[in-house]
């Protein structure tokens, strides 16, 4: 009996495969902390990636053009172009870890734009206008060992990028409030401006400041 329990109580005293067991717990560990962090430089990474063609999207529709459509044509453009560029195409649109895509744009044409959306005083408000892309890092949804689900909700690491640069008018803008002001003059004093033409179909040239 007493050599039985002397037996006994060596087997519970002895160590040995413990450094093992705990150098497999802690490899796991680091692993999976290592491939959490390259995870979201590589997320930081691609968002800048994002911000840039948002930005670049924005700037293409901010200059004048023919019509407010042919501006938002414009960002479409470059949005495709940068997104489609070989050093681009292989690590966002053929690849799984990351999406970006949806492009918004809203010039302020027509009240277009992103004001409700974004909150801000009144009185110091600038018009929300521009591009905004949605991007979404699948790369950040892993079950790591000992430590779970990075997205136990299942909502996954998504976010909305945006590039809000005012726009200049368009021709098409111009040329319809260079009208209005001329038809507007035009009825200030009957009579007055009888001997100018009327037509304000076409190009208003005898308009001074008609800078269309």
């Amino acid at each position: 009996m007493i050599r039985h329990n002397n037996e006994a109580s060596q087997l519970i005293l002895n160590e040995q495969g413990n450094l093992s067991i705990e150098f497999l717990f802690a490899i796991i560990i680091v692993s999976g902390i290592t491939i959490l962090f390259f995870s979201l430089s590589f997320t930081f990474v691609v968002a800048e990636i994002g911000q840039y063609i948002a930005f670049s999207a924005a700037r293409a529709q901010a200059g004048g053009h023919v019509s407010p459509d042919d501006q938002r044509r414009l960002a479409e453009a470059k949005f495709n172009a940068l997104l489609n560029h070989p050093d681009l195409k292989n690590l966002i649109l053929n690849s799984s870890w990351f999406s970006l895509g949806n492009l918004q744009v809203r010039n302020g044409y027509q009240g277009q734009d992103f004001n409700d959306e974004y909150r801000q005083d009144p009185s110091k408000r600038l018009p929300y206008t521009g591009v905004r892309i949605n991007f979404r890092a699948n790369i950040l949804d892993m079950n790591i060992p000992f430590l779970g689900s990075t997205t136990p909700d299942q909502g996954g690491f998504s976010a909305k990028i945006t590039g809000f640069v005012a726009r200049e008018p368009s021709s098409k803008e111009c040329f319809s409030q260079i009208k209005d002001r001329y038809r507007r003059i035009m009825d200030l004093e009957p009579g007055r401006f009888d001997k100018l033409p009327k037509n304000t179909s076409g190009y208003i040239s005898h308009m001074e400041d008609n800078g269309c």
